[in-house]
């Protein structure tokens, strides 16, 4: 596997998940790879989760894995692009949205 492609565990509402894996992967062709498990993950990514005590949460945090919140709507393709790019300086930018019911 290439060095610069990351491992990406995406936790969003169980029914959104096709549909956002199916855009990231559109978006960023060869640079991710969705990743089931928590412990092969170099970066969680949660859209439009509200609740921060989701357990794969915690445990990303015990892991030091990076945590990125966005939501659906707002999910700055910048940001994401400028990680994807430079993998080699971490932490991931995490950003706290109000919580919002879209």
């Amino acid at each position: 596997m290439k060095e610069n492609v990351k491992k990406v565990f995406l936790i969003t509402r169980k029914y959104r998940k096709p549909y956002h894996m199916q855009n990231l992967k559109a978006r960023y062709k060869n640079k991710i790879l969705f990743t089931d498990s928590l412990e092969n993950a170099d970066i969680v990514l949660c859209i439009d989760q509200e609740d921060k005590n989701i357990s794969e949460l915690i445990q990303a945090e015990e892991m030091s894995i990076p945590i990125a919140y966005f939501t659906e709507e707002l999910l700055p393709e910048k940001i994401i692009d400028e990680e994807l790019k430079d993998w080699k300086t971490p932490p991931f930018l995490e950003i706290d949205f109000p919580d919002v019911d879209l």
